[in-house]
């Protein structure tokens, strides 16, 4: 079984307080797992950058663009230095078939972020009303 440090060496990367991840826009091949650092999600709208969330450690981010080959829906960069284990699409669906852990925690955190969305929109549907 490989050890936490060889998986690392061999999927991981590092980025600096402040360093980009990936911008808004970009065509995305990667998703990434947080191993150590906080990495901050966020949006462009009306020329301003709005925090959507500040991810930490054992989460994962960039999998939708992933799953959807799609652009990337939002930015992501590193609030300090980060470590991240990154899995290209090959990988990342090796991982979805041999891996139920996975499947269920990708699941989970896609559905939360649904429900957050869900939520969202209701604020603005109430406050468009009044």
């Amino acid at each position: 079984m490989s050890s936490q440090s060889d998986i690392f060496t061999k999927y991981g990367r590092t980025f600096a307080a402040g360093e980009k991840v990936f911008a808004e826009g970009e065509i995305g091949a990667e998703m990434f797992i947080i191993q150590t650092g906080r990495v901050r999600i966020s949006k462009h709208s009306q020329d301003v950058e709005k925090t959507l969330v500040v991810l930490e450690d054992g989460d994962f981010f960039g999998e939708m663009a992933v799953i959807d080959k799609r652009p990337r829906s939002a930015s992501a960069t590193a609030v300090d230095e980060v470590k991240c284990i990154v899995l290209n699409e090959e990988l990342f669906e090796q991982q979805m078939q041999n891996n139920a852990r996975i499947v269920k925690k990708i699941l989970k955190n896609m559905s939360a972020r649904l429900r957050d969305a869900n939520k969202q929109i209701e604020n603005l549907l109430i406050q468009d009303a009044n």
